[in-house]
C-alpha cells in the first residue's frame, strides 16, 4: 500500500490467494469529505461460492450481469490529472476526452441487442431490464472479471475542482456543504436507524432509536445515447449502486448499463420531455411497481446520495 495524508490505498491486484486459499481483503481509510467502502475479495470464477452473484443461473437470466467497461490507464501515468477532464464542454459526448477520464464512448464498444425476455398480454415480446444489476455489483464489491466495483477514484477528486478544472470555484461542493447534505451511511447499507422511532408504526420507547430495513428505492434517469459513455457511466461508477433499482431511459437500449429506449408521443426534444416522462412512469408502473417502495426520477446530470 501507499500512504498519502489520510488516504491509504491498497493494491489488491494480486491479493487473491493465501496459504489457506482464503479471501484477500482491502481496507480504505477515508480522506475527509470522501466516501469509501470496505470490499472483501470473492473469486468471481468460483461458481460454488454461495456469495457469488455471477453464477450460471443468474447469467442465464441476465448475461450482462457484472459487466463493466475497462479502466484504461492514462499514458501519462502518475502525472495524469483529473482536472484536464473538466476542460471540455459539459455537453460533449466524451469522444475527444483524454484516456483516463472514463468518458470516451469508444471504451464501451457496440451495445448488444437486449434480450426479449417478457411477453405482454397481447403476445408481443419485449425487454424488461434487470434494474437490480448495478446494486448487485455494488453489494458484491466486484465486477464479473474480479475488478473492484465501484471502481476506485483518485484522492484528487476530493479536492476543490472548479467547473473547468481549476483549484477554486467548486460550486457543487459549496452547495452540498452549505446545504449541510451528508450521507447517513454507506452505499451498501440495507438498514436505516430511525430516531425518534416513528417509522412505519413502530412503537416509540422513550424516544430511542431503532434500526429498520431500508426502504427500497428505484432511481430513474432520462437521458440520450451520447451520454452513455460519460454521464451514465459516472452514475454507475459512483451513486447508482446505492439505489435498489437503477434504470436509464434513453434513445438507445443497452442491456449492459442498463438503458432502455421507449416510444413516446411527440418528438425527442427537451420541450417534449413531459411525454417521455409519461412513457417512463407507464413502463415503471407496469413492471416494477410492487418491487420498490419509492421511485426517484431526474435528468442525466444528477448526482444523488441515495444513502
Amino acid at each position: 500500500g501507499a500512504e498519502d495524508g489520510n488516504v491509504i490505498v491498497w493494491d489488491i491486484s494480486n491479493n487473491r490467494s493465501g496459504s489457506n486459499g482464503g479471501n484477500g481483503g482491502v481496507q480504505i481509510i477515508p480522506h475527509p469529505g470522501c466516501v469509501w467502502s470496505v470490499t472483501p475479495f470473492v473469486d468471481p470464477n468460483n461458481n460454488n461460492n454461495n456469495d457469488n452473484p455471477y453464477n450460471p443461473a443468474a447469467l442465464a437470466t441476465n448475461p450482462h450481469l457484472g459487466w463493466q467497461p475497462p479502466l484504461l490507464p492514462s499514458p501519462l501515468g502518475y502525472s495524469f490529472s483529473w482536472r484536464v477532464c473538466f476542460r471540455a464542454d459539459a455537453k460533449n459526448d466524451g469522444s475527444a476526452q483524454p484516456v483516463g477520464c472514463r468518458e470516451n464512448p469508444d471504451e464501451f464498444g457496440t451495445a448488444p441487442p437486449p434480450p426479449l425476455n417478457f411477453v405482454t398480454d397481447s403476445g408481443e415480446k419485449i425487454w424488461v431490464p434487470d434494474v437490480t444489476m448495478v446494486r448487485t455489483m455494488l453489494l458484491h464489491g466486484m465486477d464479473i472479471d474480479g475488478n473492484v466495483f465501484p471502481p476506485p477514484l483518485d484522492e484528487e477528486l476530493c479536492q476543490d475542482i472548479g467547473v473547468t478544472g481549476g483549484k477554486s470555484g467548486d460550486s457543487n461542493k459549496e452547495c452540498v456543504r452549505e446545504a449541510n447534505i451528508r450521507a447517513t451511511g454507506p452505499l451498501n447499507a440495507t438498514t436505516v436507524t430511525i430516531s425518534p422511532s416513528n417509522h412505519y408504526g413502530e412503537s416509540i420507547v422513550d424516544g430511542e432509536a431503532i434500526v429498520v430495513p431500508a426502504p427500497r428505492i428505484m432511481c430513474l434517469v432520462y437521458t440520450m445515447a451520447d451520454a452513455h459513455g460519460n454521464r451514465i457511466r459516472a452514475m454507475r461508477d459512483t451513486w447508482a449502486g446505492g439505489c435498489d433499482g437503477f434504470l436509464a431511459f434513453s434513445t438507445q437500449s443497452d442491456p449492459r448499463l442498463p438503458t432502455i429506449s421507449l416510444e413516446h408521443e411527440g418528438p425527442e426534444s427537451y420541450d417534449n420531455m413531459w411525454q417521455k416522462v409519461r412513457s417512463i412512469w407507464r413502463f415503471v408502473g407496469t413492471h416494477y411497481l410492487e418491487d420498490f417502495d419509492w421511485f426517484f426520477i431526474g435528468g442525466g446530470d444528477l448526482f444523488v446520495m441515495p444513502h
